[in-house]
């Protein structure tokens, strides 16, 4: 026999038992493969929704309620740990399959079975009387909608014009509505007499005839190549050329310090014989190691902290210092004695000024 225990292995969220006989009562529902607090809750029910019972747990299991052994339906069991005291959610499912079997008619209930039996059917008889109520609420709600919507469907609505100065008036009556609408103040007469311009008068006929501006003479502007409107604000900008327009040399627009900035520096990149310098390049600061450290050789800053050097060392290096090997900056990886041959990647790396500053 397999006692009075079945088990459940939480090695996921969802997992389901052995099934159970119906009328086996006394049963245990025992936790494995996880770890639990000393007690807990797991929520029994027949169904996967509506309502369901608590039972507490402990380190032996929890017992499952002999009611939902009656029905022959499957049991749902769920592992609802507590955060707080008064938080906590749900970890694990778990589905309890039931064998349903004949009952024995002729065998009286034991005490626990005809309390339990005894509860069923208080629970039934609240579930059926609060049905009832709740049945007879709708019914109600349900009438008043369907007589609420008739009403609005049968209405009518018209509108009448009353006197300026009068107060807006609505009236409902047998499925009318009727509002009352009082016209407006009449405005005093309007209109533009004169139009000036720099003090001078550019109406013709009751036309206001703006002149075009001249370069002696106030009159009327169109924006044209190298300016800009704010669609907002309406103010005036002069639009800055592009990196392309600066490396083509077209005047037609303003050049930016910040572009002139960038031009220059890639016009000194692409001369000191860079590469990774890009034409797309346009703001300051966007530039690369290798170029700022290229225009530094070009101008011979690298001379400054660093000896030329040939295939063979002319003087001793300690690990960390640098000389300037085939036009570049090396620095010593191991100690480099004077007369030994100068192997890049083997007893030096290639550096950059940069970073020799910020080694610094």
């Amino acid at each position: 026999m397999r006692g009075n225990t079945v088990t459940a292995s939480l090695r996921s969220v969802m997992t389901r038992t052995r099934p159970l006989w119906q009328y086996d009562y006394g049963q245990v529902l025992v936790f494995a493969d996880v770890t639990l607090p000393p007690s807990y809750e797991v929520h029994f029910a027949n169904e996967p929704h509506g309502t369901a019972t608590t039972a507490i747990g402990d380190e032996h299991g929890v017992e499952i309620p002999d009611i939902y052994l009656t029905t022959g339906k499957p049991i749902y069991a769920w592992l609802y740990l507590h955060n707080t005291d008064s938080d906590g959610e749900t970890e694990y499912s778990v589905m309890i399959p039931v064998e349903r079997r004949a009952t024995v008619s002729d065998q009286p209930p034991t005490p626990v079975q005809q309390d339990a039996i005894t509860q069923a059917i208080a629970a039934l008889d609240t579930a059926m009387e609060t049905t009832a109520y709740d049945v007879a609420d709708a019914n109600m709600a349900k009438e008043a909608a369907e007589n609420a919507r008739d009403t609005i469907l049968g209405m009518s609505a018209e509108a009448t014009t009353l006197p300026a100065g009068s107060n807006a008036t609505a009236n409902y009556y047998n499925g009318v509505m009727t509002f009352g609408i009082p016209r407006g103040e009449k405005g005093e007469d309007g209109g533009i007499s004169d139009v000036r311009l720099n003090g001078n008068s550019v109406v013709t006929d009751g036309v206001a005839n703006l002149p075009l501006a001249t370069s002696s003479a106030i009159g009327m502007v169109r924006i044209g190549s190298g300016l800009s409107r704010n669609t907002q604000t309406n103010a005036i900008s002069i639009s800055t050329a592009s990196f392309s327009e600066v490396k083509a040399g077209n005047n037609s627009q303003a050049i930016s310090t910040v572009m002139q900035h960038a031009a220059t520096f890639y016009g000194l990149a692409k001369a000191a014989g860079d590469t990774t310098q890009s034409a797309s390049s346009n703001g300051v600061g966007n530039y690369t190691d290798a170029a700022k450290d290229a225009i530094q050789m070009m101008f011979g800053i690298a001379d400054l902290i660093a000896p030329h050097e040939t295939s063979t060392a002319s003087q001793a290096y300690s690990e960390g210092d640098c000389f300037i090997y085939n036009g570049k900056l090396y620095r010593a990886t191991d100690a480099i004695a004077e007369g030994d041959t100068i192997t890049p990647d083997t007893n030096c790396e290639q550096t950059t000024i940069m970073a020799e500053i910020a080694r610094e």
